[in-house]
């Protein structure tokens, strides 16, 4: 009788541990899982650019009679500008690419990011207009711009062509 009694007590001991090394091998391999499933949904997010691309887009979204056409085709950033280059659907249905310049700056009075100057196609925007738009800025930048940028593109042209 105490020769039987200890041969149930180790069958459960091995019954617990194959349990428990089940567990551990279905652990692992949902970590892993989770781990690959991370990595790819972090890799299919699109790239974004700094907030000074979503402000000055927000100024070309404005200044467009059809801001849904708007599409970027590749960005700049230097010290203290930003270059989009975009192209759009005009009102009479023409296809038409263009080039916007923002340039910024800290405001030393209340410390938050201001625009100094725009140029549209070369072309300077009123500094009325200019002025209008930052008194808007901190709630541009509270409400989370538009920042997609496109991928950059290699040397063969043909790829930032659209049919």
């Amino acid at each position: 009788m105490a020769k039987a009694a200890t041969a149930d007590g180790s069958a459960g001991k091995k019954r617990k541990k194959k349990k428990s090394k089940k567990k551990l091998i279905r652990n692992i391999v949902l970590g892993v899982i989770a781990f690959i499933a991370l990595i790819v949904w972090y890799g299919l997010q699109p790239l974004t650019g700094p907030i000074q691309v979503g402000i000055c887009r927000t100024f070309v979204e404005l200044e467009l009679r059809y801001p849904s056409t708007m599409q970027l085709t590749t960005t700049d950033q230097f010290i203290d500008a930003t270059r989009l280059y975009y192209t759009f659907t005009g009102p009479f249905g023409e296809n038409r690419s263009s080039v916007v310049e923002c340039r910024f700056r800290t405001d030393p009075a209340t410390g938050q990011m201001s625009v100094y100057a725009i140029k549209i196609d070369n072309n300077s925007v009123p500094e009325k207009r200019v002025s209008a738009f930052n008194k808007t800025v901190p709630y541009v930048m509270l409400f989370n711009p538009d920042r997609v940028i496109p991928p950059p593109y290699e040397d063969d042209l043909y790829d930032l062509k659209r049919d």
